[in-house]
């Protein structure tokens, strides 16, 4: 399991405005498109993660799951919706 404090699911809200993400792989899962998106940090913005790997179905741009990077690439935390 992962545990999230309120402040890491309240600075969420501001992905927009702190990273920027690139569509690394799409792929058909069913009838289903399935993105994942890194999100890296834009210069100069103070963030937690050095990187947020997000699986989101295309269609509805619905989030399934984010992943949570350190500085290090090391996984600290996977919050599935």
């Amino acid at each position: 399991g992962s545990h999230f404090s309120n402040e890491d699911l309240v600075h969420s809200a501001y992905l927009a405005r702190d990273y920027d993400g690139t569509i690394v792989e799409s792929k058909k899962k069913g009838s289903t498109t399935v993105w994942t998106v890194d999100l890296v940090p834009k210069k100069g913005s103070a963030v937690v993660w050095s990187k947020i790997r997000m699986i989101v179905e295309k269609e509805r741009r619905i989030p399934q799951s984010q992943v949570f990077f350190d500085e290090r690439g090391n996984v600290t935390g996977v919050e599935p919706f």
